[in-house]
């Protein structure tokens, strides 16, 4: 989106989007919060199948909310959703430079199979558009 400094209109709606749970990157891949993640209904009005969670507490296939220490990816299908969490803390020391080729795999293999993605962490600020920019540069 391009913006001219007196384009008023354009900065109310650029400040819009970045308040929504989650923005459309590309057809079929979206960015959100934590916020996105916990709203079925917005979810389902996407038609969400695959799910990359960046942060090491996520709920689990059991329904039981657990934390992840260890640096190891985990995934699993709950239902109908495909989910990949990512461990990572929202911490400056962080490195998800070791998680990109296994995120770029999981998104890529559900777009080419028509699924949708979500991919979030806590804010949506810097965790998930780290990994959603990574397969971006990768795939494109």
């Amino acid at each position: 989106m391009s913006l001219q400094f007196n384009d008023l209109d354009g900065i109310e709606r650029s400040r819009r989007a970045r308040k929504d749970k989650m923005q459309e990157i590309m057809p079929r891949l979206w960015l959100g919060s934590q916020e996105a993640l916990h709203d079925q209904d917005l979810l389902e009005k996407h038609d969400i199948t695959h799910i990359v969670s960046v942060m090491p507490t996520f709920i689990d296939e059991t329904g039981v909310r657990v934390t992840r220490m260890s640096p190891e990816l985990y995934q699993y299908t709950d239902g109908v959703v495909s989910r990949l969490i990512i461990p990572a803390e929202d911490i400056s020391s962080q490195n998800l430079l070791q998680y990109f080729q296994r995120s770029t795999e999981f998104i890529l293999a559900a777009l080419c199979n028509g699924g949708n993605v979500l991919v979030h962490c806590l804010a949506g600020a810097s965790r998930s558009p780290s990994i959603v920019a990574a397969f971006l540069m990768e795939v494109y």
